[in-house]
């Protein structure tokens, strides 16, 4: 398919258009700039079968529309210090992916950049300022975006346009509902694996780290960003339905599981064991099925 052929007036053409984008592709999008007229299902298509690794740096602030945005606002804002928000900022650096090479070293890139975006963000949004899991999506972000400015800006889109925000507010209503559609939907479609961990007292919460860093602080990098390619473009019904595939695929080792080998399987066993065993198209190719019987508890999310 011609490159000149991804965006058009003439939406109905491009609705047919199901192949997945090449480099090429993705390439001339980007220099069209222009989502709003770009086929949903081919994005979709394309993100799933994973998009060049050259290229996420301009793709991520494609999809949250960063690269829209005024960096002058950044540039102040980031130099802004909070006295109460500083030092938990500071505090949570060298916990924030420290095997990455760019963040090994105290002052470098890795963290004194994340820094100023969690620092400019405290004084953009200072009703919520700055809480503990921010880092690990603000370092997933910059490691690849790599300029501070578009960083930011595809934070903030997290945080406003994908409501996350909500997490870290008094009460974290939006984790609790989260949390509830994953509890409603795991006793719909698997209630086997349902009434064991009722039966064993083990709480959903245990999967909250997953939704606070989008997938960032439980499993390698290389994964986390391919949770990523996907969580920019469609929100948190690709977290809630990726648990609900994995919780399937392992449904017979959970169900011989207790208590305490359960909680140690969630909390930091069963996403890496699924990346490693399944292509991630199967760990998410079940997303429509899922979608499709989720609808109204995604109505009561966006509410």
């Amino acid at each position: 398919m011609a490159t000149e052929s991804l965006l058009s007036d003439e939406y109905v053409i491009i609705e047919s258009i199901t192949n997945e984008f090449s480099k090429e592709d993705w390439a001339s999008l980007l220099e069209k700039n222009d989502l709003h007229h770009t086929c949903p299902k081919r994005i979709r298509k394309s993100l799933l079968f994973g998009i060049p690794d050259s290229l996420r740096g301009q793709i991520w602030p494609f999809l949250t529309r960063a690269n829209h945005m005024d960096f002058s606002t950044y540039e102040t804002l980031s130099q802004r210090k909070d006295k109460i928000f500083e030092p938990l900022i500071q505090k949570d650096l060298a916990r924030t992916f420290p095997d990455h090479e760019i963040f090994k070293d105290t002052k470098g890139p890795g963290q004194s950049g994340i820094l100023r975006i969690l620092r400019a963000y405290a004084q953009f949004d200072n009703e919520v300022g700055y809480c503990q899991g921010m880092a690990f999506i603000a370092g997933l972000l910059f490691i690849h975006i790599k300029s501070e400015e578009l960083t930011f800006w595809a934070f903030v889109s997290i945080m406003f346009d994908k409501n996350w925000r909500e997490i870290f507010t008094s009460g974290t209503p939006k984790l609790v509902k989260m949390l509830d559609c994953l509890s409603s939907q795991l006793e719909t479609l698997l209630p086997e694996v349902y009434n064991h961990l009722q039966t064993e007292n083990l709480e959903l919460t245990c999967f909250s780290p997953y939704f606070i860093t989008i997938f960032g602080c439980k499993v390698p990098l290389q994964y986390g960003m391919r949770v990523a390619d996907m969580f920019l473009y469609e929100g948190e019904q690709v977290i809630i339905s990726l648990l609900l595939n994995m919780l399937s695929l392992k449904q017979r080792k959970i169900l011989r599981m207790s208590f305490e080998e359960l909680f140690r399987y969630f909390n930091s066993e069963m996403a890496k064991e699924c990346f490693e065993e399944f292509n991630f198209e199967t760990l998410l190719s079940p997303i429509t099925k899922y979608v499709e019987s989720v609808d109204d508890d995604y109505d009561i999310l966006e509410g």
